[in-house]
Formats: C-alpha cells, sequence, structure tokens
C-alpha cells in the first residue's frame, strides 16, 4: 500500500516510460483501488499511447462495477489505434462486459507479444472459461495446435487453471508432451496436472518426464507425482528408478514418494541403502528414515541403521533412531537391545533423552504383548 502514492505521482513523470510502468503496476494494488482509479482514468489523455494502453487494462482489475470505469473503456473501444481498442476490449471482458463477438480478439491477444495485453487476456478468458466452458475450451483446444509457440503456450496456462472445466481435451493435452518442442514440455506438464484429478492421464506423462533430460521437468513430475498417492504403485519402477536421479532435490522427492508406497516399493531397498551411504547429508537422512517403512527389516539394513546411530552427525542418528522405533511397534523385543548398546554410547544428552523415550514406549508395549 504504501507504494501506491509514489505509483500515483510517477503517472506525472516527463519520462513516458516510468509512466507506462507506473500504469501497469498500480492495476496490481486492488487494495487501494480508490486512490488509483481517479489517476488511472486521467491517464487516458495521456499524450504516449503506451501509457493509455496499459491503463485501460488496469482499470479493469480496479473497477469492477463502476460506470464511469466502464464507459471510460468503452469509449477506448472506439479508438482509432488498435491496440488501445484491443486492450479496452479485453479489460471490459476483465470486468464481464463482453459477448461472444470479443471472443476472437480475446484468443488473438492472448498470443500477443506484448505481456500485458496477453497477460489480461488470459484472465479474461480465465473468467469466461469458469463460467462458461463451453465458449471458450473448443478455441483454447484449437490453439494448442498453432504455429504461434506463445499463443500455445497461453492456452495451456488458461486449460490449466480451467482445471475440471476443461476435461474433454485432457486427452489431447495429454498427449502433446511428447510432440512439442523440449522446451515447450514444462507448460504441458503442469497444464495436465492442474485438469487431471484422477492421475489416469497425468500418471503416464509424468513418466515420460522423469526420463527428460531437464532436471527441472523430471522435478515438476516427481511434485506433480504426489498428488495421485494411491495410483503411484502402478509405476513403482520409474520412482524407484528415479531414486538416482542426479539432482538432490529429486532424490528426495523421489524417496517421499517411495516412503508412501511402503512395502509395495520394497525393491527400492538397495537403492535406498546407497543413498543412505554415499548420499549428501539430506538424502541420506531422509533414506535412513524411509528404510524403516519395510517391515521386517533385513540384516542388512539393521547393520546400517546400527552404523548410523554411531554416526558423527546427529541427524543422522536421530533418522536411524526414528526407523528402529517404527521397527520396534512390530517386534520390541528385537530392537530394544539394540537402542540400548546405542545409548551406552550416545554422548548428546538431547539425542541419549530420545533413545530413553523410545526405549520406555517399546518396553511398555513389549510388557503388554506379554500379558496378553
Amino acid at each position: 500500500m504504501r507504494a501506491v502514492a509514489p505509483l500515483i505521482e510517477a503517472l506525472k513523470d516527463p519520462e513516458w516510460k516510468v509512466r507506462e510502468s507506473s500504469a501497469e503496476a498500480l492495476g496490481y494494488f486492488t487494495n487501494a483501488s480508490k486512490q488509483s482509479i481517479r489517476p488511472l482514468l486521467d491517464c487516458l489523455q495521456d499524450d504516449r499511447i503506451e501509457v493509455r494502453r496499459v491503463a485501460v487494462l488496469s482499470l479493469s482489475r480496479l473497477g469492477k462495477g463502476l460506470a464511469s470505469v466502464e464507459e471510460a473503456l468503452r469509449q477506448a473501444n472506439e479508438d482509432s489505434d488498435q491496440g488501445l481498442k484491443t486492450n479496452a476490449l479485453v479489460a471490459l471482458a476483465i470486468m464481464g462486459k463482453s459477448d461472444d463477438k470479443s471472443l476472437p480478439v480475446l484468443m488473438k491477444a492472448l498470443g500477443s507479444e506484448n505481456e500485458p495485453t496477453a497477460l489480461s487476456a488470459g484472465l479474461a478468458l480465465t473468467n469466461i472459461g469458469r463460467e462458461s466452458p463451453e465458449k471458450v475450451v473448443p478455441s483454447l483446444a484449437e490453439a494448442l495446435n498453432s504455429k504461434e509457440e506463445l499463443l500455445a503456450r497461453n492456452a495451456l496456462k488458461i486449460l490449466g487453471r480451467m482445471k475440471g472445466n476443461a476435461k474433454q481435451v485432457l486427452p489431447e493435452v495429454a498427449q502433446k508432451y511428447g510432440k512439442v518442442d523440449p522446451k515447450n514440455r514444462l507448460p504441458v506438464l503442469q497444464a495436465v496436472f492442474e485438469m487431471d484429478a484422477s492421475g489416469e492421464y497425468a500418471l503416464p506423462v509424468c513418466v515420460k518426464a522423469l526420463e527428460d533430460p531437464d532436471p527441472a521437468i523430471r522435478k515438476e513430475a516427481l511434485v506433480g507425482a504426489l498428488r495421485y498417492r494411491a495410483r503411484l504403485v502402478s509405476f513403482k519402477k520409474q520412482f524407484i528408478e528415479s531414486l538416482k536421479d542426479s539432482e538432490e532435490e529429486n532424490r528426495l522427492l523421489a524417496i517421499a514418494i517411495v516412503k508412501g508406497l511402503g512395502n509395495k516399493a520394497i525393491d527400492a531397498i538397495p537403492s535406498l541403502i546407497a543413498l543412505a551411504n554415499e548420499g549428501t547429508p539430506r538424502v541420506r537422512i531422509s533414506a535412513l528414515s524411509c528404510l524403516g517403512v519395510f517391515s521386517p527389516p533385513s540384516g542388512e539394513v539393521i547393520r546400517l541403521l546400527e552404523a548410523a546411530l554411531k554416526d558423527r552427525d546427529e541427524k543422522i542418528r536421530m533418522a536411524a533412531l526414528n526407523s528402529f522405533r517404527t521397527f520396534g511397534q512390530k517386534d520390541p523385543t528385537a530392537i530394544i537391545p539394540i537402542l540400548e548398546e546405542a545409548l551406552k554410547v550416545e554422548q548428546e544428552q538431547r539425542t541419549k533423552r530420545s533413545i530413553v523415550a523410545v526405549l520406555d514406549s517399546l518396553k511398555k508395549q513389549g510388557q503388554g504383548a506379554g500379558d496378553k
């Protein structure tokens, strides 16, 4: 809010680019609309067309329901400058004042090289699509095949925002992943995740993305996959393979997925053991914690965790302790001696208290089982 007054003052700057930037920025301060609308209306008389073009877009975000703003936009829509005329029509559409004849103009504006125009057209089309998807989805689907990459990419973003309202074109969007230029795969992946609530189409695309050379795309695939936990077991092989990803963040995400699969992903144990031995500290901690979900533990896993209880890094020791705690829920008598030995050599008081707490819990559990 403090920035609004300086921006309004900047609308009088002798440099038109400063006025243009200020007029554009004011449109995003919706909480200060009462302060900004009159100065922005005055901008419609600016001697630079560039300032007038962005002013109408900002007014659309601030002046919904105001007759004075609507009238000013309708007058701008009659201007001889095509750019101003287009922006005014887009602005009216954002305010909910459009008809079916506006759609071709909005679609053309969506592919504009002028970013404020394209963004505003996207906002208008998103609003219309949420209210009446049947009006915009066919045009957006057609835009996916456009040779204009910007238009196709912006159409994808809108379809993603529409989520289930655009599900009729979900199969077509999913097929785009393998056909588009590699630099446009990320928008396709993101749109599919937003549109597909079940994962029926998204997960097969996700699996393809896990093999992409771009680590950012692989990361997006792993993050998106977490939405569909109930269906991930069908693709466990691919997620286990992602434990070997070259990027630390991606390995951590893969570990989270494998952990959620539990014993259904027991084939991941060799990779997790490798990460627990050779990974970065964060990866080692995550891998050690993940091993606790596989029950019963193998001798190799037990030996690894016993060694981790003696590690110099306290967080490593705590991760091993947490896995032992999990194992102990099913077989406390097997775990108690291991933790008693660890307690003898532990030097950190905080970790000692944690070991004692786990031991007390397991002993009570063992006694309860014996009473039965």
